[in-house]
């Protein structure tokens, strides 16, 4: 079983994001369970992200849809949108297992 977990913050306080990419599902760990359940709702939707075309020119994008659960590639690339839709950043360099 092969769990992931990336850090974020809003403010000063710390939580975490776990991706089970077994049971296809993800969990957030926040003090605030409001904010907890919204950033839990909004990995939960299916995401519509322009992409870049592998091999295309500098503006070669298409839209592609993305879900936070479905594999580790759509997790990362759904967390990249979290600071313009949520406000939260995401610390990719913190220990999850530290908070």
């Amino acid at each position: 079983m092969a769990i992931h977990k990336v850090t974020f913050n809003i403010d000063q306080d710390y939580g975490y994001i776990a991706l089970d990419e077994t049971a296809k599902c993800t969990e957030v760990f926040f003090p605030d369970m409001a904010v907890a359940e919204r950033i839990k709702n909004w990995l939960d939707r299916e995401h519509a992200i322009n992409t870049p075309n592998e091999g295309g020119g500098l503006s070669d994008f298409s839209v592609k849809r993305y879900v936070a659960a479905r594999s580790l590639h759509d997790f990362h690339t759904v967390l990249t949108r979290a600071w313009e839709n949520l406000g939260i950043h995401i610390d990719w360099s913190f220990p999850a297992d530290y908070i």
